[in-house]
Protein backbone atom coordinates (compact mmCIF):
# COMPACT_ATOMS: atom_id res chain seq x y z
CA UNK A 1 0.00 0.00 0.00
CA UNK A 2 2.66 2.93 0.97
CA UNK A 3 4.28 1.97 -2.38
CA UNK A 4 1.33 2.37 -4.35
CA UNK A 5 0.72 5.81 -2.49
CA UNK A 6 4.19 7.01 -3.22
CA UNK A 7 3.03 6.66 -7.51
CA UNK A 8 -0.11 9.56 -6.61
CA UNK A 9 0.53 12.98 -7.02
CA UNK A 10 0.96 15.07 -3.82
CA UNK A 11 -2.19 16.33 -3.77
CA UNK A 12 -3.67 13.18 -4.15
CA UNK A 13 -1.91 11.69 -1.36
CA UNK A 14 -2.55 14.32 1.38
CA UNK A 15 -6.35 14.08 0.39
CA UNK A 16 -6.08 10.33 1.34
CA UNK A 17 -4.19 11.03 4.12
CA UNK A 18 -6.57 13.89 5.25
CA UNK A 19 -9.69 11.01 5.24
CA UNK A 20 -7.44 8.61 7.29
CA UNK A 21 -7.52 8.21 11.43
CA UNK A 22 -4.33 9.14 13.32
CA UNK A 23 -3.43 5.54 14.02
CA UNK A 24 -2.90 4.92 10.68
CA UNK A 25 -1.09 7.34 9.81
CA UNK A 26 1.52 6.59 12.54
CA UNK A 27 1.19 3.06 10.87
CA UNK A 28 2.20 4.37 7.37
CA UNK A 29 4.72 6.71 8.52
CA UNK A 30 6.79 3.80 9.92
CA UNK A 31 7.06 2.51 6.54
CA UNK A 32 9.34 4.80 4.38
CA UNK A 33 10.78 8.51 5.25
CA UNK A 34 9.00 9.55 2.18
CA UNK A 35 5.42 8.79 3.98
CA UNK A 36 6.63 9.85 6.81
CA UNK A 37 7.57 13.77 5.85
CA UNK A 38 4.38 13.74 3.41
CA UNK A 39 1.85 12.18 6.13
CA UNK A 40 1.23 14.62 8.82
CA UNK A 41 -1.31 13.84 11.74
CA UNK A 42 -4.49 15.52 11.45
CA UNK A 43 -4.62 17.14 14.69
CA UNK A 44 -7.26 19.99 13.87
CA UNK A 45 -8.29 19.86 17.41
CA UNK A 46 -7.22 18.61 20.38
CA UNK A 47 -8.85 17.80 24.41
CA UNK A 48 -8.24 19.31 27.44
CA UNK A 49 -9.58 18.61 30.97
CA UNK A 50 -8.86 17.77 34.89
CA UNK A 51 -7.18 14.56 33.85
CA UNK A 52 -3.41 14.83 33.76
CA UNK A 53 -2.79 12.75 30.59
CA UNK A 54 -5.09 15.00 28.88
CA UNK A 55 -3.11 18.09 30.05
CA UNK A 56 0.14 16.30 29.07
CA UNK A 57 -0.96 15.60 25.92
CA UNK A 58 -2.32 19.21 25.49
CA UNK A 59 1.06 21.02 26.54
CA UNK A 60 2.71 19.12 24.27
CA UNK A 61 1.40 19.88 20.97
CA UNK A 62 0.99 23.66 21.84
CA UNK A 63 4.79 23.18 22.55
CA UNK A 64 5.53 21.32 19.20
CA UNK A 65 7.07 23.83 16.63
CA UNK A 66 4.68 22.15 13.92
CA UNK A 67 1.62 20.54 15.27
CA UNK A 68 0.67 23.24 17.36
CA UNK A 69 0.58 25.32 13.72
CA UNK A 70 -2.72 22.89 12.64
CA UNK A 71 -5.34 23.11 15.82
CA UNK A 72 -8.40 25.30 15.53
CA UNK A 73 -10.37 23.61 18.24
CA UNK A 74 -10.16 23.10 21.67
CA UNK A 75 -12.71 20.94 22.86
CA UNK A 76 -13.08 20.57 26.86
CA UNK A 77 -14.16 17.50 28.43
CA UNK A 78 -16.02 18.66 31.69
CA UNK A 79 -16.59 15.15 33.13
CA UNK A 80 -15.23 14.25 36.12
CA UNK A 81 -14.52 11.15 38.70
CA UNK A 82 -16.93 11.14 41.67
CA UNK A 83 -15.18 13.10 44.26
CA UNK A 84 -15.20 9.50 47.04
CA UNK A 85 -12.99 10.13 50.13
CA UNK A 86 -9.57 8.17 49.28
CA UNK A 87 -10.28 6.69 52.95
CA UNK A 88 -9.07 3.94 55.20
CA UNK A 89 -11.19 0.78 55.50
CA UNK A 90 -12.20 0.02 58.87
CA UNK A 91 -13.98 -3.57 60.41
CA UNK A 92 -16.94 -3.30 63.05
CA UNK A 93 -18.85 -6.22 63.65
CA UNK A 94 -17.76 -8.32 60.99
CA UNK A 95 -18.17 -5.55 58.22
CA UNK A 96 -16.21 -3.27 56.44
CA UNK A 97 -16.94 0.58 56.39
CA UNK A 98 -15.05 3.62 55.20
CA UNK A 99 -13.60 5.40 58.50
CA UNK A 100 -14.27 8.87 56.46
CA UNK A 101 -17.35 8.21 54.30
CA UNK A 102 -19.30 5.24 56.90
CA UNK A 103 -19.82 3.62 53.57
CA UNK A 104 -19.41 -0.30 53.23
CA UNK A 105 -16.60 -1.77 51.54
CA UNK A 106 -16.39 -5.15 50.32
CA UNK A 107 -13.09 -8.00 51.48
CA UNK A 108 -11.06 -9.24 48.33
CA UNK A 109 -9.73 -11.90 49.27
CA UNK A 110 -6.39 -11.39 49.37
CA UNK A 111 -3.22 -13.16 47.72
CA UNK A 112 -0.37 -15.26 48.96
CA UNK A 113 2.06 -12.81 50.17
CA UNK A 114 0.05 -9.63 49.87
CA UNK A 115 -2.20 -7.38 52.43
CA UNK A 116 -5.84 -7.56 51.99
CA UNK A 117 -7.46 -5.77 49.39
CA UNK A 118 -11.06 -3.71 49.36
CA UNK A 119 -13.62 -2.34 47.28
CA UNK A 120 -16.17 0.15 48.19
CA UNK A 121 -20.00 -1.26 47.71
CA UNK A 122 -21.29 1.37 45.29
CA UNK A 123 -18.06 1.13 42.78
CA UNK A 124 -18.68 -2.74 42.29
CA UNK A 125 -22.70 -2.10 41.56
CA UNK A 126 -21.75 0.23 39.34
CA UNK A 127 -19.29 -1.67 37.54
CA UNK A 128 -21.74 -4.62 37.10
CA UNK A 129 -24.42 -2.12 36.29
CA UNK A 130 -21.79 -1.12 33.10
CA UNK A 131 -21.68 -4.86 32.51
CA UNK A 132 -25.35 -5.46 32.38
CA UNK A 133 -26.37 -2.29 30.30
CA UNK A 134 -23.16 -3.38 27.80
CA UNK A 135 -24.62 -6.75 27.36
CA UNK A 136 -28.06 -5.27 26.70
CA UNK A 137 -26.50 -2.96 24.02
CA UNK A 138 -24.77 -5.73 21.98
CA UNK A 139 -26.99 -8.72 22.52
CA UNK A 140 -30.73 -9.46 21.69
CA UNK A 141 -32.98 -9.96 24.39
CA UNK A 142 -32.50 -13.65 23.87
CA UNK A 143 -28.52 -13.58 24.40
CA UNK A 144 -28.22 -10.70 26.76
CA UNK A 145 -29.04 -12.36 30.08
CA UNK A 146 -26.77 -15.05 29.69
CA UNK A 147 -23.63 -12.91 27.85
CA UNK A 148 -23.93 -10.44 31.05
CA UNK A 149 -24.13 -13.84 33.69
CA UNK A 150 -20.73 -14.53 31.79
CA UNK A 151 -19.33 -10.85 31.58
CA UNK A 152 -20.20 -10.32 35.08
CA UNK A 153 -18.30 -13.66 36.34
CA UNK A 154 -15.43 -12.90 34.16
CA UNK A 155 -15.11 -9.49 35.92
CA UNK A 156 -16.63 -10.28 39.64
CA UNK A 157 -12.71 -10.84 40.49
CA UNK A 158 -11.76 -7.76 38.66
CA UNK A 159 -13.46 -4.42 40.95
CA UNK A 160 -11.09 -4.16 43.05
CA UNK A 161 -8.23 -3.84 40.32
CA UNK A 162 -10.53 -1.29 38.55
CA UNK A 163 -11.02 0.66 42.38
CA UNK A 164 -6.91 1.16 42.51
CA UNK A 165 -6.85 2.55 38.90
CA UNK A 166 -9.95 4.48 39.71
CA UNK A 167 -8.26 5.98 43.16
CA UNK A 168 -5.18 6.99 40.52
CA UNK A 169 -6.97 8.72 38.65
CA UNK A 170 -9.30 10.77 41.46
CA UNK A 171 -5.50 11.51 42.98
CA UNK A 172 -4.56 13.27 39.76
CA UNK A 173 -7.74 14.84 39.39
CA UNK A 174 -7.44 16.41 42.50
CA UNK A 175 -3.79 17.64 42.25
CA UNK A 176 -4.76 19.00 38.80
CA UNK A 177 -7.47 21.03 40.47
CA UNK A 178 -5.73 21.76 43.78
CA UNK A 179 -2.83 23.56 41.37
CA UNK A 180 -4.70 24.46 38.12
CA UNK A 181 -2.96 22.77 35.83
CA UNK A 182 -5.80 22.41 33.30
CA UNK A 183 -6.34 26.50 33.24
CA UNK A 184 -2.26 27.05 33.20
CA UNK A 185 -2.87 24.83 29.55
CA UNK A 186 -5.64 26.41 28.16
CA UNK A 187 -4.16 29.88 28.42
CA UNK A 188 -0.45 28.28 27.19
CA UNK A 189 -2.99 26.96 24.34
CA UNK A 190 -4.43 30.12 23.65
CA UNK A 191 -1.10 31.41 23.35
CA UNK A 192 0.72 28.64 21.37
CA UNK A 193 -2.48 27.69 18.31
CA UNK A 194 -2.54 31.21 16.09
CA UNK A 195 -4.91 29.18 14.04
CA UNK A 196 -7.62 28.12 16.89
CA UNK A 197 -11.16 29.23 16.40
CA UNK A 198 -13.25 27.40 18.09
CA UNK A 199 -14.00 26.41 21.77
CA UNK A 200 -16.11 23.46 22.54
CA UNK A 201 -17.37 22.29 25.60
CA UNK A 202 -18.76 19.07 26.74
CA UNK A 203 -20.67 17.60 29.60
CA UNK A 204 -18.25 14.73 29.14
CA UNK A 205 -16.50 12.45 26.76
CA UNK A 206 -17.15 9.07 28.28
CA UNK A 207 -20.89 8.31 27.43
CA UNK A 208 -20.49 4.69 28.41
CA UNK A 209 -18.49 2.09 29.05
CA UNK A 210 -15.98 0.72 25.90
CA UNK A 211 -18.17 3.56 24.03
CA UNK A 212 -17.01 6.94 24.49
CA UNK A 213 -18.17 10.06 22.48
CA UNK A 214 -14.56 11.15 21.76
CA UNK A 215 -11.41 8.83 22.24
CA UNK A 216 -9.25 11.35 24.29
CA UNK A 217 -6.04 10.97 25.44
CA UNK A 218 -7.04 9.71 28.78
CA UNK A 219 -9.69 7.44 27.76
CA UNK A 220 -7.02 5.97 25.27
CA UNK A 221 -4.70 5.10 28.30
CA UNK A 222 -7.26 3.15 30.26
CA UNK A 223 -6.75 -0.64 30.62
CA UNK A 224 -8.91 -2.41 28.52
CA UNK A 225 -9.84 -4.25 31.98
CA UNK A 226 -10.77 -0.83 33.37
CA UNK A 227 -14.49 -1.03 34.58
CA UNK A 228 -15.66 2.22 35.90
CA UNK A 229 -18.24 4.35 36.81
CA UNK A 230 -19.32 7.07 34.36
CA UNK A 231 -17.87 10.72 34.88
CA UNK A 232 -20.54 12.37 36.07
CA UNK A 233 -21.72 15.21 33.24
CA UNK A 234 -23.53 18.45 34.62
CA UNK A 235 -27.06 18.12 36.33
CA UNK A 236 -29.51 16.17 33.50
CA UNK A 237 -32.96 16.74 33.45
CA UNK A 238 -34.99 12.69 33.65
CA UNK A 239 -38.41 12.58 33.78
CA UNK A 240 -38.15 9.01 35.20
CA UNK A 241 -36.36 10.25 38.19
CA UNK A 242 -36.83 13.32 40.61
CA UNK A 243 -36.43 16.61 38.53
CA UNK A 244 -33.22 18.57 39.37
CA UNK A 245 -33.34 22.16 39.94
CA UNK A 246 -30.94 24.85 38.54
CA UNK A 247 -28.59 25.55 41.51
CA UNK A 248 -28.93 29.51 42.28
CA UNK A 249 -25.94 31.47 41.27
CA UNK A 250 -25.17 33.90 44.14
CA UNK A 251 -22.25 34.85 46.22
CA UNK A 252 -23.53 33.08 48.52
CA UNK A 253 -23.51 29.56 46.49
CA UNK A 254 -21.68 26.64 47.18
CA UNK A 255 -18.29 26.68 45.20
CA UNK A 256 -18.60 23.17 44.66
CA UNK A 257 -22.18 23.54 43.30
CA UNK A 258 -21.04 26.24 40.88
CA UNK A 259 -17.79 23.85 39.72
CA UNK A 260 -19.93 21.39 37.83
CA UNK A 261 -19.76 23.67 35.44
CA UNK A 262 -15.94 24.44 35.68
CA UNK A 263 -15.29 24.16 31.90
CA UNK A 264 -17.75 27.37 31.06
CA UNK A 265 -16.24 29.09 34.16
CA UNK A 266 -12.61 28.74 33.41
CA UNK A 267 -13.19 28.69 29.31
CA UNK A 268 -14.96 31.95 29.44
CA UNK A 269 -13.19 33.36 32.21
CA UNK A 270 -9.40 32.97 30.14
CA UNK A 271 -10.86 34.06 26.82
CA UNK A 272 -12.16 37.67 28.56
CA UNK A 273 -8.64 37.75 30.78
CA UNK A 274 -6.73 37.25 27.63
CA UNK A 275 -9.16 39.37 24.89
CA UNK A 276 -7.60 40.32 22.09
CA UNK A 277 -4.44 37.58 22.68
CA UNK A 278 -6.39 35.34 21.04
CA UNK A 279 -8.13 34.73 17.76
CA UNK A 280 -11.14 32.52 19.48
CA UNK A 281 -14.41 33.51 17.62
CA UNK A 282 -16.55 30.52 18.15
CA UNK A 283 -18.23 29.27 21.56
CA UNK A 284 -20.22 25.90 21.28
CA UNK A 285 -21.94 24.25 24.08
CA UNK A 286 -22.53 20.84 23.38
CA UNK A 287 -24.57 19.04 25.51
CA UNK A 288 -24.84 16.01 23.02
CA UNK A 289 -27.54 13.48 23.54
CA UNK A 290 -28.24 14.56 27.00
CA UNK A 291 -31.05 17.00 28.44
CA UNK A 292 -28.62 19.65 30.43
CA UNK A 293 -26.65 22.61 29.54
CA UNK A 294 -25.05 25.74 31.68
CA UNK A 295 -27.17 26.70 34.29
CA UNK A 296 -29.01 29.38 33.41
CA UNK A 297 -29.02 31.09 36.63
CA UNK A 298 -25.78 32.76 35.61
CA UNK A 299 -27.72 34.81 33.29
CA UNK A 300 -30.39 36.14 35.40
CA UNK A 301 -28.45 38.28 37.98
CA UNK A 302 -24.73 40.11 37.72
CA UNK A 303 -21.75 38.07 38.35
CA UNK A 304 -18.28 36.98 38.22
CA UNK A 305 -19.37 34.61 35.21
CA UNK A 306 -21.69 36.46 33.12
CA UNK A 307 -19.26 39.32 32.94
CA UNK A 308 -16.35 37.09 31.58
CA UNK A 309 -18.86 35.73 28.74
CA UNK A 310 -19.66 39.20 28.10
CA UNK A 311 -16.35 40.35 27.39
CA UNK A 312 -15.47 37.13 25.72
CA UNK A 313 -18.90 38.21 23.26
CA UNK A 314 -16.64 41.36 22.70
CA UNK A 315 -13.49 39.81 21.12
CA UNK A 316 -14.51 41.80 17.81
CA UNK A 317 -14.98 39.21 15.36
CA UNK A 318 -16.80 36.52 17.43
CA UNK A 319 -18.82 35.29 15.06
CA UNK A 320 -20.35 31.64 16.71
CA UNK A 321 -21.98 30.78 19.91
CA UNK A 322 -24.30 27.73 20.33
CA UNK A 323 -25.63 28.13 24.00
CA UNK A 324 -27.75 25.69 25.71
CA UNK A 325 -29.21 26.10 29.27
CA UNK A 326 -30.11 23.88 32.03
CA UNK A 327 -33.54 24.80 33.43
CA UNK A 328 -33.93 21.88 35.31
CA UNK A 329 -37.40 21.52 37.42
CA UNK A 330 -40.42 20.43 35.79
CA UNK A 331 -42.67 23.25 36.44
CA UNK A 332 -42.76 26.45 34.39
CA UNK A 333 -42.14 29.02 36.74
CA UNK A 334 -38.81 28.35 36.18
CA UNK A 335 -39.21 30.43 32.62
CA UNK A 336 -39.74 33.68 34.51
CA UNK A 337 -36.45 34.78 34.92
CA UNK A 338 -36.23 35.29 31.32
CA UNK A 339 -38.22 38.59 31.65
CA UNK A 340 -35.75 39.72 33.74
CA UNK A 341 -32.55 38.34 32.21
CA UNK A 342 -28.89 39.88 30.30
CA UNK A 343 -29.26 38.06 27.83
CA UNK A 344 -30.02 40.77 25.41
CA UNK A 345 -27.38 43.26 26.77
CA UNK A 346 -24.72 40.37 26.30
CA UNK A 347 -25.48 39.20 22.95
CA UNK A 348 -25.60 43.38 21.80
CA UNK A 349 -21.98 43.40 22.48
CA UNK A 350 -21.10 41.22 19.28
CA UNK A 351 -22.11 42.81 16.29
CA UNK A 352 -19.96 40.36 14.02
CA UNK A 353 -22.27 37.41 14.99
CA UNK A 354 -22.83 34.64 12.08
CA UNK A 355 -24.08 32.07 13.87
CA UNK A 356 -26.43 31.53 16.91
CA UNK A 357 -28.53 28.50 18.65
CA UNK A 358 -30.09 28.94 22.00
CA UNK A 359 -32.17 26.20 23.24
CA UNK A 360 -32.96 24.76 26.82
CA UNK A 361 -32.67 20.98 28.32
CA UNK A 362 -36.45 21.07 28.43
CA UNK A 363 -38.54 18.37 26.44
CA UNK A 364 -40.52 18.75 23.00
CA UNK A 365 -43.97 19.22 24.29
CA UNK A 366 -45.35 22.20 26.31
CA UNK A 367 -46.88 21.20 29.98
CA UNK A 368 -50.94 22.13 30.40
CA UNK A 369 -50.11 24.83 33.02
CA UNK A 370 -47.56 26.85 30.26
CA UNK A 371 -49.39 30.30 29.82
CA UNK A 372 -48.57 33.81 29.10
CA UNK A 373 -47.47 34.40 32.04
CA UNK A 374 -44.23 32.36 31.49
CA UNK A 375 -43.61 34.05 28.53
CA UNK A 376 -41.14 36.45 27.09
CA UNK A 377 -40.85 37.99 24.34
CA UNK A 378 -37.71 36.65 21.76
CA UNK A 379 -37.03 40.21 20.37
CA UNK A 380 -36.13 41.21 24.66
CA UNK A 381 -33.49 38.31 24.28
CA UNK A 382 -32.31 38.63 21.01
CA UNK A 383 -30.71 41.99 19.33
CA UNK A 384 -31.06 41.24 16.01
CA UNK A 385 -31.01 44.77 14.52
CA UNK A 386 -28.00 44.49 15.51
CA UNK A 387 -26.36 41.35 14.04
CA UNK A 388 -26.06 42.58 10.13
CA UNK A 389 -23.76 39.89 9.59
CA UNK A 390 -26.36 36.76 11.28
CA UNK A 391 -26.74 33.53 8.55
CA UNK A 392 -27.72 31.09 11.23
CA UNK A 393 -30.13 31.42 13.83
CA UNK A 394 -31.54 28.14 15.93
CA UNK A 395 -34.20 28.05 18.82
CA UNK A 396 -34.97 25.09 20.60
CA UNK A 397 -37.07 24.06 24.10
CA UNK A 398 -38.39 27.51 24.64
CA UNK A 399 -41.73 28.76 25.32
CA UNK A 400 -43.05 30.51 22.21
CA UNK A 401 -46.12 32.71 20.76
CA UNK A 402 -46.65 32.55 17.36
CA UNK A 403 -46.93 36.32 16.52
CA UNK A 404 -43.85 37.13 18.34
CA UNK A 405 -41.90 34.20 16.29
CA UNK A 406 -42.74 36.32 13.21
CA UNK A 407 -41.58 39.41 14.65
CA UNK A 408 -38.31 38.02 15.35
CA UNK A 409 -38.02 36.31 11.96
CA UNK A 410 -39.41 39.14 10.25
CA UNK A 411 -36.99 41.79 11.90
CA UNK A 412 -34.39 39.50 10.76
CA UNK A 413 -30.78 40.81 8.21
CA UNK A 414 -31.31 40.25 4.49
CA UNK A 415 -27.96 37.85 5.61
CA UNK A 416 -29.70 34.96 6.91
CA UNK A 417 -29.43 31.60 5.28
CA UNK A 418 -31.08 29.33 8.04
CA UNK A 419 -33.39 28.55 10.51
CA UNK A 420 -33.39 26.00 12.75
CA UNK A 421 -36.76 26.35 15.14
CA UNK A 422 -36.44 22.37 17.36
CA UNK A 423 -39.09 21.78 20.22
CA UNK A 424 -40.82 24.87 20.38
CA UNK A 425 -43.26 24.98 23.35
CA UNK A 426 -46.32 26.49 21.96
CA UNK A 427 -47.99 28.90 24.87
CA UNK A 428 -51.71 29.06 22.97
CA UNK A 429 -54.17 26.76 22.04
CA UNK A 430 -54.40 26.57 18.06
CA UNK A 431 -50.72 27.23 17.95
CA UNK A 432 -48.30 24.95 16.58
CA UNK A 433 -45.62 24.02 13.82
CA UNK A 434 -48.16 23.61 11.00
CA UNK A 435 -49.75 27.27 11.65
CA UNK A 436 -46.50 28.67 12.15
CA UNK A 437 -45.14 27.63 9.02
CA UNK A 438 -48.84 28.89 7.38
CA UNK A 439 -47.75 32.44 8.66
CA UNK A 440 -44.59 32.38 7.61
CA UNK A 441 -45.14 31.75 4.20
CA UNK A 442 -48.10 34.25 4.18
CA UNK A 443 -46.61 36.97 6.59
CA UNK A 444 -42.68 37.24 5.72
CA UNK A 445 -41.69 38.14 1.80
CA UNK A 446 -38.89 35.60 1.69
CA UNK A 447 -40.48 34.37 -1.29
CA UNK A 448 -39.62 37.79 -3.11
CA UNK A 449 -36.02 37.59 -2.50
CA UNK A 450 -33.86 35.70 -5.09
CA UNK A 451 -33.76 32.09 -5.00
CA UNK A 452 -30.08 31.59 -3.37
CA UNK A 453 -30.88 34.60 -0.70
CA UNK A 454 -33.93 32.70 0.61
CA UNK A 455 -33.44 31.05 4.11
CA UNK A 456 -33.57 27.60 4.68
CA UNK A 457 -36.25 26.38 7.23
CA UNK A 458 -35.83 23.27 9.35
CA UNK A 459 -38.01 21.88 12.47
CA UNK A 460 -35.08 19.48 13.60
CA UNK A 461 -31.29 19.22 13.89
CA UNK A 462 -29.30 18.08 12.21
CA UNK A 463 -28.90 14.51 12.84
CA UNK A 464 -26.34 11.62 11.60
CA UNK A 465 -29.15 10.80 8.80
CA UNK A 466 -28.27 13.67 6.71
CA UNK A 467 -30.40 12.68 3.69
CA UNK A 468 -33.34 12.44 5.65
CA UNK A 469 -32.34 15.84 7.06
CA UNK A 470 -32.06 17.29 3.34
CA UNK A 471 -35.07 15.88 2.50
CA UNK A 472 -37.32 17.50 5.31
CA UNK A 473 -35.57 20.85 4.45
CA UNK A 474 -36.41 20.54 0.22
CA UNK A 475 -40.14 19.76 1.46
CA UNK A 476 -40.48 22.66 4.04
CA UNK A 477 -38.86 24.94 1.40
CA UNK A 478 -41.63 24.03 -1.07
CA UNK A 479 -44.24 25.19 1.17
CA UNK A 480 -42.51 28.08 1.82
CA UNK A 481 -41.58 29.06 -1.52
CA UNK A 482 -43.51 26.78 -4.04
CA UNK A 483 -46.45 25.32 -4.33
CA UNK A 484 -46.15 22.04 -2.17
CA UNK A 485 -47.90 21.16 0.97
CA UNK A 486 -47.77 21.80 4.71
CA UNK A 487 -45.69 18.72 5.79
CA UNK A 488 -46.40 19.58 9.30
CA UNK A 489 -49.50 17.46 10.73
CA UNK A 490 -51.29 18.07 14.02
CA UNK A 491 -51.60 14.74 15.83
CA UNK A 492 -53.42 14.05 19.28
CA UNK A 493 -52.58 15.88 21.76
CA UNK A 494 -51.40 18.66 20.11
CA UNK A 495 -47.78 16.70 18.93
CA UNK A 496 -46.89 17.16 15.40
CA UNK A 497 -45.54 14.72 13.13
CA UNK A 498 -43.56 14.80 9.46
CA UNK A 499 -46.05 13.78 6.73
CA UNK A 500 -43.04 15.04 3.34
Amino acid sequence: MALALLTLPPEIQMLIFSYLPNSTIKNLRLTCSSIKNAARLNLDRVFLSIQKRDIEVFRSIASHDTMRLQVKEIIWDDGSFSQSPLEEVVEQDGEYYGQVSGLPYEKVPAEQGSSPKFCPNWFSQECDENISGFAADKFGPGMAEEMMWWMMKLQRPLPWKSWEMYKEYLRDQLEVLDSEADVEALKFGLEQFPALRRITIIPTAHRKLFEPLYPTPNIRSFSCIFNYPIPQPWPVSNEDTFPVNATPWTEDAEEFLKERWRGFRVVTRCLAEQAGKHHVSELVIDPGNLKTGINYNIFNTPCRELSNFTTMLEQPGFKRLDLTLFVGGNEDIVWTPFKDSHYHSAFSKCPDLEHITFGTDRGIYATEELSMEHFTSLLSLFPVQKWSKLRHFGLSSFPVVQSDIIDLLDAMPLTLRTVELTGLLFINDGENYNSLLTAMRDTLNWKERAVGDRPQVTFWTKSSVNMLHAHMQKTVSNYLYGDGENPMKVGPDRKMYFSG
